[in-house]
């Protein structure tokens, strides 16, 4: 089982620590270096995401005396939008590789090589609400939650389909105050950079090995 922290996921949780977190990945991702290839000089790109848990805000309403709470749920925002940190982190891997990238704007699809990352969260509602609780609580009482990440990767080639790759990450996430004295509560979120960025390396020796195969480099 390859251990790799979900990129995005309800970073209030992470504040207390308190997490047993179970990790799976399909397929399963090496984590190598890259190196620039003469096969690929620059890319356009463009990221988007989708299922981020919604906005909870709480405000507290002094009326005399009384204090009341007046609690809002949003849509998060960035749903169904370009995520920054998915770009900047796609950007480095693409530098290591010695590619100019280019970000077309909504619509286009233009030549050369085009990637579009499509970031999606699942999560099942019961899971989500045990979990906010149990932040609520500080833990208090247990929440559980299993989270699947899936990023579809579609690339083009002057404007033609060249192929498509999913990549899951599935975290299955307990959180409870006994959890705060096991050691390994907690990971980082560095782990799910590195899954995301593996991601991209993989989708990059595809291309190339397509553009080998068809003696295009």
């Amino acid at each position: 089982m390859k251990r790799a922290y979900i990129l995005i996921l309800f970073p209030s949780y992470i504040v207390f620590g308190s997490c047993l977190i179970y990790h799976t990945t399909n397929p399963v991702l090496e984590d190598k270096p890259t190196a620039p290839s003469a096969c690929i000089s620059s890319v356009s790109f463009r990221t988007m995401i989708s299922g981020l848990p919604p906005d909870i805000e709480v405000k507290e309403i002094k009326q005399g005396d009384r204090t009341t709470q007046d609690v809002k749920v949003k849509s998060d925002p960035l749903n169904g939008q370009s995520h920054p940190q998915l770009d900047l982190m796609a950007r480095e891997v693409f530098l290591e590789s010695g590619i100019l990238t280019n970000n077309p704007k909504e619509g286009q699809v233009p030549d050369g090589i085009f990637i579009q990352i499509n970031n999606r969260l699942e999560y099942p509602l019961l899971g989500y609400t045990s979990m906010l609780f149990s932040t609520i609580t500080l833990t208090i009482l247990p929440g559980h939650n299993v989270t699947t990440e899936t990023f579809d990767v579609i690339v083009f080639e002057n404007k033609k389909f060249l192929f498509k790759k999913s990549y899951t990450h599935a975290v299955s996430q307990w959180q409870w105050l006994p959890l705060l004295f096991f050691f390994w509560a907690g990971e980082d979120l560095s782990f799910g950079k590195v899954h995301y960025k593996n991601v991209l390396k993989d989708t990059l020796s595809e291309i190339i090995s397509l553009k080998k195969k068809s003696k295009k480099c």
